[in-house]
């Protein structure tokens, strides 16, 4: 499915947790995985001298660890400069010809929703890959510092869709992990508008609903179920996400109304924010 995946680690405690997600994409066909550090050159100062080289060290001793817990995937560094850290990622990740990016997105507070750091939020923005955002949690464990709920990710999939020729990516990206045999429901969420504008949507919706779920149980899902809900499209994700107790939400980054990827408030992105379990992005 995705032989080549680009994971971004920066230096701090959080790293462990989003190699510790590293052997589930075992899973989703991964074979190759680039370990990526972006050195942020700001206006002021420059780099220090020899940081790139400390850095190549300490992400190498990184990757052979790796190596000893995914026997047969390739494990590669590479360290970069740049001004923009988010357009490196993505010109490293085309480079190297990689099928999936993965990104870390930190909680702050286990009080407030997930913030996706600026760096994060530029990715979403901007990635034109297949991009898994895992949110990390803190711990209050001095040893572990922060998780990942990254545990059998393909164990229930929730793809949201707006049914929109936008969601193909997304929809395409659910027959693929659909041969894993995962289970994955299909959620249509009916904004206020929607229903206002067009009142028999919901009979359309979930007409579409049951031919998309057919074709993914064709490709090998099981146990799957069509969704319909009513509200505002990201915290009605969220939500049906922790109620159904998925393991992995999956939508598009663009859509003809809920999904535009424009703004930085997308709904890809505050689905990032506050649904506490990793996302997968289909461009």
């Amino acid at each position: 499915m995705f032989p080549t995946a680009i994971l971004a680690l920066d230096v701090s405690e959080a790293r462990r947790a989003l190699l510790d997600c590293m052997p589930q994409l075992m899973a989703w066909g991964v074979n190759r995985i680039i370990l990526t550090h972006i050195i942020h050159v700001g206006r002021m100062p420059e780099p220090k001298w020899g940081q790139h080289d400390y850095l190549e060290q300490d992400f190498q001793e990184v990757a052979g660890h790796l190596r000893e817990r995914c026997p047969g995937i390739t494990v590669e560094v590479v360290v970069g400069e740049a001004h923009d850290p988010a357009d490196e990622l993505l010109s490293i990740a085309r480079d190297r010809a990689a099928d999936l990016i993965v990104i870390g997105s930190r909680s702050h507070s286990m009080t407030r929703s997930l913030f996706l750091g600026s760096f994060a939020r530029d990715v979403v923005r901007k990635t034109d890959l297949p991009l898994l955002v895992l949110s990390l949690v803190p711990t209050f464990s001095p040893e572990a510092g922060f998780r990942s709920p990254c545990e059998d990710m393909l164990r229930k999939v929730l793809l949201a869709t707006d049914l929109s020729r936008h969601a193909s990516a997304a929809e395409r990206a659910a027959e693929k992990l659909a041969q894993t045999g995962a289970v994955i429901d299909c959620l249509h969420v009916i904004e206020p508008q929607m229903r206002l504008a067009m009142p028999r949507w919901p009979a359309m919706a979930r007409a579409g609903l049951s031919e998309l779920l057919d074709s993914l149980q064709r490709a090998g899902s099981r146990d799957g179920q069509t969704l319909i809900a009513d509200g505002e499209t990201a915290a009605v994700i969220a939500r049906m996400a922790a109620e159904g107790d998925h393991s992995l939400i999956l939508l598009g980054k663009h859509g003809q109304n809920w999904i535009e990827g424009r703004l930085i408030g997308s709904t890809a992105t505050r689905v990032s924010e506050t649904a506490l379990r990793p996302i997968l992005i289909a461009p």
